[in-house]
């Protein structure tokens, strides 16, 4: 499986096809265990990733049959969220969904409510995608049960903002309002001014709905003040859509029509911009293409007037080659043009992927983590960063070999890949040291995602030990600090020096 890996992470796709059939023939042989089911989880994984779609499915309904035989739970919610990947990818919503409520069911059995509860949050997001208000409702309602009964107060508020949202869509206004009014209470809580402000404009929305000026100008006013602090990206353009309905709303008709017009001007802005860096890419492509295939037209151009001078007695022969030569050159140049996206592609997935947990490597992830440190300068956005390093790894190594360290790093790759949210990154940052990239996070949060883990690493099965292993880890915080954070290697010397400190207090511990 190892080698497998390192040609999907390589993109050389045709051998790792050769190899993918060499492991199908011995797992076919083998008895269908645990291991065997994982197997097949990875075959079809290598599949998705070489967008054989139809091959993954196969082969994960393969891993589907071994864990539903072995009863193995966890296992079945791991295959149901493989294919709730490949179905959300092709865009068949109502599969995702399937699978999605299918992974939500072992949750709640197994007593995993916090996951269960982010999983109902998550199925309203796609509910509301699919245009599907009431079922989306359901799940948000569902999502805040569960977090009003295990004290998960930000699932909470996000839930409740979510909720209102609807509650807007709907024209159900004083719901929406109520809503926004407690997340907000619960956002300044934790002194989260910039997600405080985002539910501030939902409420603002609210109030115009509802046509109650007397709340919407004051509202209103705090607002303009807390605009030039907290606005974030597509929030401005969100504020001035209402603010241009708020002045709709007290009849100052000029400053609408003006707010308005500012909004549409900078989305036009935006967009132009985005088309204008788009169109030079490609019309620098273009014109390399053009040129290449000029010259080479040039050179068989060449070659047909030698052939003309050689050969005027066998016009009609000529005339046939000529033909022959011209479709051989669209061929080639055709092939020569595919050869070459397909290398591009293959590189670049090659570049930012590590070779052994196909988890992204120290550039992916530092790039992720600059983009993140760039917008929080912007914005005032919060953001965490958090170093992590597997206790005792060498330990593994000594005691077991290299084959169990390398098989250690790959379950933490996939711990994190499962404990992780939709706005979280991780990549290997090097050797046993892990960086990840948290959003919109606080202390809290940060505290929840360290107990996910540590769960997820719990008696781990590798082939060839005996018994289950427990992996420990220590991991090191740094929040985003606008005073004192310079650049992103600043919060990552912050969280490392945490890191240090965990260590040295025994290890297995977060540090924030």
């Amino acid at each position: 499986m190892l080698r497998l890996a390192l040609l999907d992470n390589a993109a050389e796709f045709d051998k790792s096809k050769q190899l993918t059939q060499k492991i199908i023939s011995k797992i076919q042989r083998a008895s269908q265990n645990e291991l065997v089911a994982r197997s097949y989880l990875e075959v079809g994984y290598s599949y998705y990733l070489d967008t054989g779609m139809d091959k993954a499915i196969e082969f994960y309904n393969k891993a589907y049959e071994i864990y539903f035989r072995l009863n193995e739970e966890s296992g079945l919610a791991d295959v149901f969220n493989s294919l709730s990947l490949v179905y959300g990818e092709q865009g068949d919503k109502n599969l995702a969904v399937n699978y999605l409520k299918k992974a939500l069911a072992i949750y709640s059995k197994l007593g995993y409510r916090h996951a269960a509860s982010l999983a109902h949050y998550n199925l309203g997001f796609t509910y509301v995608d699919m245009g599907l208000l009431e079922e989306a409702k359901s799940q948000f309602s569902a999502s805040i049960e569960i977090s009003l009964d295990i004290d998960d107060k930000l699932n909470l508020a996000y839930s409740k903002s979510a909720l209102a949202r609807i509650f807007i869509k709907q024209s159900q206004f004083v719901n929406a309002a109520n809503l926004y009014k407690e997340s907000i209470a619960i956002f300044k809580y934790f002194d989260d001014e910039v997600t405080s402000f985002r539910m501030k404009v939902g409420l603002l929305e609210s109030y115009i709905g509802s046509k109650d000026k007397i709340a919407a100008g004051k509202l209103f006013n705090k607002l303009q003040i807390d605009y030039a602090k907290y606005g974030q990206p597509g929030y401005p353009s969100k504020f001035l859509l209402i603010s241009a309905r708020y002045h709709e709303l007290m009849m100052d008709y000029k400053r609408a029509f003006e707010t308005q017009l500012d909004y549409s001007q900078r989305l036009l802005k935006n967009f132009d911009r985005v088309q204008e860096q788009d169109v030079e890419k490609l019309m620098v492509e273009f014109d390399s293409k053009i040129k290449e295939s000029e010259n080479l037209l040039l050179l068989k151009d060449n070659e047909v007037k030698k052939l003309r001078l050689e050969q005027q007695n066998s016009r009609l022969f000529f005339l046939i080659l000529v033909s022959v030569m011209a479709i051989l050159i669209m061929v080639v140049i055709g092939f020569l043009l595919y050869r070459q996206t397909l290398h591009r592609t293959r590189f670049q997935k090659m570049a930012l992927r590590d070779h052994l947990t196909n988890a992204p490597n120290r550039r992916a992830v530092l790039q992720y983590a600059k983009e993140r440190f760039s917008e929080a300068r912007q914005t005032n956005m919060n953001f965490t960063i958090a170093l992590v390093d597997l206790d005792h790894f060498k330990t593994f190594n000594d005691q077991y070999g290299h084959d169990v360290g390398d098989e250690v790093l790959k379950s933490f790759s996939n711990a994190c890949a499962s404990a992780l949210r939709k706005q979280d990154r991780y990549g290997r940052y090097g050797g046993e040291e892990w960086l990840l990239v948290l959003g919109d996070t606080d202390k809290n949060e940060v505290t929840q995602i360290f107990n996910r883990l540590k769960a997820n690493l719990e008696k781990i099965s590798i082939n060839g030990v005996e018994k289950p292993l427990t992996v420990l880890f220590s991991m090191g915080v740094a929040q985003y600090d606008p005073d004192t954070d310079k650049n992103v290697q600043d919060m990552i010397r912050r969280a490392d020096s945490n890191l240090y400190e965990a260590k040295g207090l025994g290890r297995d511990r977060v540090i924030q």
